[in-house]
């Protein structure tokens, strides 16, 4: 970002935020994506009886709830499940065409990845559709959706540009002039 800055190239941002990102992921496709990944059999069996037959309680006010099954999604806190969350994310990434090689300096696009959120970087606007419209399929699949209204679109530079907001797929997203993962 600071080669781009000193030699005035535009970067695109688009921030991605999903919803409920660790309750929802689809257990069946996660057991794929390890099969795929060639993790031993051993072990993705292994990850397999600990998603099945699952039940959970509701603490509220020091009372618990019935037990309920669940069927989708991970433990929130089990650092195990942010490493199977984290080979989700890899699929996701994997299944985008994007110019391997160098930075985002020279390449036209790139995604970086931090816990549940995505960052689509490109040269210019078109290229951050084109990623984005790579997407929706394989975050369907795998359990995902994007929250639209915590997605937001940044340029790099200060040109006087007033745009308030981009559209891509059919839905706006509000630009702004700078972004903290961790407010969201």
């Amino acid at each position: 970002m600071g080669k781009a800055c000193e030699y005035k190239v535009d970067i695109h941002q688009l921030f991605i935020d999903y919803i409920q990102a660790y309750v929802t992921i689809n257990r069946a496709e996660l057991v794929e994506i390890m099969k795929k990944f060639g993790i031993p059999m051993k072990l993705v069996r292994l990850v397999r009886m600990t998603l099945t037959d699952t039940n959970s309680k509701v603490k509220i006010q020091r009372k618990l709830s019935p037990s309920f099954e669940t069927t989708i999604g991970l433990q929130q806190g089990d650092l195990f499940s942010t490493l199977l969350f984290n080979l989700c994310m890899e699929k996701i990434i994997r299944n985008v065409r994007i110019n391997p090689g160098g930075i985002i300096f020279n390449r036209t696009s790139q995604c970086l990845v931090y816990a549940d959120e995505v960052v689509i970087l490109g040269r210019t606007e078109g290229y951050i559709k084109r990623t984005l419209e790579e997407m929706p399929e394989i975050t369907r699949q795998i359990g995902l959706q994007m929250n639209d209204t915590k997605t937001k679109y940044m340029i790099n530079r200060q040109d006087g540009n007033k745009v308030k907001e981009i559209e891509m797929m059919g839905k706006r997203y509000e630009k702004v002039e700078s972004f903290n993962i961790w407010e969201q």
